[in-house]
């Protein structure tokens, strides 16, 4: 955003977006490029890799990320200092207490590591203390720098190490052709956001990773991004690239089934991805046998889908108006807000069509249409042999 003001350039290229917080780490490979819309220049960002850990990746957890970094350095205090505790009122206080002090104190912990930039290990055996907490009968239990430092190193450094590993084996090496780390300099910009994100030995530890000199070449505050981003939108500037939000098709009497698209595939907002197949429509039969059974997936997989019939009156009833009997080209479209449009086409005997007899009918999203995730693993499945 800063670039685009100062030079009026729209910025190509990736970005790795390292969003680290109270409860998640999520890091994001992003792809930006300038497309030509309507005349008109913008930046589509897509997002080519993810990593991450904290409730939004339930299968690699940490508990709370930087809270539950928190919470171990309070625990960690009280243990050093033999005092027995609970996770009561009075721990959270202390917790709470230590939040404030890394955000007031911040500094003197910067000043600490860099004095130790020439020997890492020394912090952890600092006992100099950052900061106090009172609890039970003691009114002064230390938090020291050692503390800090042992936690961090126990608790968060593997987990952070771990998911940036996995993104630049996994996404970065292929996509920008790198060798090592340190490459990325070179060939991204690296965003490092979030409450937990601002914290030093965070960001210390993503230089070490990139073998970047200064940690001011990589921050940005949680609220200053987006600012920015939201600029950006607001001004026109930025295109966010639609990805499908679910593999949707239909499902034919025979139980095979067709997806018009696949979770995740990029599409083009509105444009008609349409079956590979002519769909035969012999109408209603009734309300319990309704006609159009959709077949959809979330998980991206193209060989099975879940069997399901709209739960919305409204659109169940757009698509009982479809004429019958009839055999139709029949696709779907998806706009930037996720929603789903079923079109439709009649056929010849040989399924030829007229591009300008073209029909539609606005779905809606995939929550509103099929109702909630427990509604759709509850449906039949369908597996292509």
């Amino acid at each position: 955003h800063q670039t685009f003001l100062r030079t009026k350039k729209l910025y190509q290229g990736w970005i790795l977006i390292i969003d680290y917080g109270g409860g998640t780490l999520d890091i994001t490979l992003s792809n930006v490029r300038t497309v030509n819309r309507n005349r008109k220049d913008y930046m589509e960002i897509s997002v080519e890799g993810q990593a991450g850990a904290g409730e939004n990746h339930p299968d690699n957890r940490i508990g709370d990320a930087g809270i539950a970094y928190m919470n171990a350095v309070v625990a960690q205090a009280l243990k050093d200092a033999g005092c027995e505790y609970e996770r009561d009122t009075e721990f959270q206080d202390a917790v709470d207490l230590l939040e404030v002090a890394l955000i007031t104190e911040n500094e003197e912990l910067l000043d600490k590591v860099e004095m130790a930039s020439s020997n890492p290990s020394a912090l952890k055996h600092d006992k100099g203390v950052f900061t106090s907490f009172s609890y039970g009968d003691m009114d002064e239990v230390p938090v020291t720098y050692s503390t800090l430092v042992r936690v961090y190193d126990s608790l968060i450094r593997p987990l952070l190490d771990q998911e940036l590993k996995k993104i630049f084996n996994k996404k970065m090496r292929p996509l920008l052709g790198m060798k090592t780390p340190k490459d990325a300099v070179n060939n991204l910009q690296i965003a490092l956001v979030g409450g937990f994100g601002q914290f030093i030995l965070v960001r210390q530890q993503v230089c070490e990773f990139f073998n970047i000199g200064d940690s001011d070449e990589i921050g940005v505050s949680k609220e200053d991004a987006i600012s920015y981003g939201a600029a950006l939108i607001a001004n026109g500037n930025v295109a966010l690239q639609v990805r499908a939000p679910a593999s949707i098709g239909i499902c034919f009497p025979d139980k095979s089934f067709d997806f018009a698209f696949v979770r995740h595939a990029p599409l083009e907002p509105g444009q008609i991805q349409f079956l590979d197949h002519t769909v035969f429509y012999l109408g209603a039969k009734g309300k319990e046998n309704f006609p159009w059974q959709f077949v959809l997936n979330l998980d991206g997989n193209p060989k099975c889908g879940r069997v399901l019939v709209p739960i919305d009156d409204e659109v169940r009833e757009k698509m009982l108006r479809i004429p019958s009997p009839c055999s139709f080209k029949c696709g779907f479209s998806v706009n930037e807000s996720e929603v789903i449009t079923f079109w439709y086409v009649e056929t010849d005997t040989y399924g030829k069509y007229d591009p300008a007899k073209l029909q539609k009918k606005e779905l809606g999203n995939i929550p509103g249409i099929f109702g909630s995730v427990i509604n759709m693993e509850a449906a039949p499945l369908v597996e292509k042999k």
